[in-house]
């Protein structure tokens, strides 16, 4: 049986806590974790000291998919500003490669015996 089949009844714990699922896709589950005061401090097994455990129940199996951790929103806008200017750089050093070509072949057909 595929996991697609038990996706409507599968429960996501976090830390010990049930999570709200937010989107159901056909090999994975997208899920927002419970506010990090409601965290349980039992539900860290098999995990580092600051994340938290896991797990998905879905039918009469619950499984340790992973850990959790939260990164500090201090750095988030720094990242994010870096992750854009690198997209923005390559994407203009796309566009300059690909100019350069086609400014090759057309000269390149401009200049053969043919025309």
């Amino acid at each position: 049986i595929a996991w697609g089949h038990f996706q409507h009844e599968a429960l996501v714990h976090v830390g010990g806590i049930q999570a709200r699922i937010t989107r159901r896709y056909h090999n994975l589950i997208q899920f927002l974790p419970p506010d990090e005061n409601e965290f349980l401090l039992s539900g860290k097994s098999g995990c580092s000291s600051d994340s938290f455990s896991v797990k998905v129940e879905a039918g009469n199996t619950q499984q340790h998919v992973g850990c959790l951790s939260y990164v500090t929103s201090d750095d988030i806008p720094v990242t994010m500003i870096a992750v854009i200017a690198a997209c923005v750089f390559a994407f203009v050093v796309v566009i300059v490669v690909v100019s350069i070509i086609a400014c090759c072949v057309i000269r390149k057909s401009k200049r053969s015996p043919e025309n």
